[in-house]
């Protein structure tokens, strides 16, 4: 994992919630959450807790973006229904 150290990239992790609500919390200032795979049990969508949907899908939904999907400087990831849900990101440390 040395190439994601020498960016500020960290390894990447996992965070699961079932119904509305916030994932992932914001990281804090400088960093950017990164997701990698989206596994939803119903139709929702993932916005950086504002009104912007970053990612919205249908039912039983299964996506690997192969680039990455950032969701801006110090935003959380927000699940917008109450479904269940799992997410794979890495966190970006622009102060790096």
């Amino acid at each position: 994992m040395l190439l994601y150290q020498n960016v500020g990239l960290t390894e990447g992790k996992v965070a699961s919630r079932s119904g509305s609500g916030t994932v992932i919390a914001a990281p804090g200032a400088g960093k950017t959450i990164i997701v990698h795979d989206v596994v939803m049990t119903g139709a929702a969508n993932l916005t950086d807790g504002s009104v912007v949907v970053i990612y919205g899908t249908g039912a039983q939904c299964v996506m690997n973006f192969s680039a990455g999907v950032p969701f801006g400087e110090n935003k959380a990831v927000v699940l917008s229904a109450a479904v269940n849900t799992t997410v794979t990101y890495s966190i970006v440390d622009h102060k790096r």
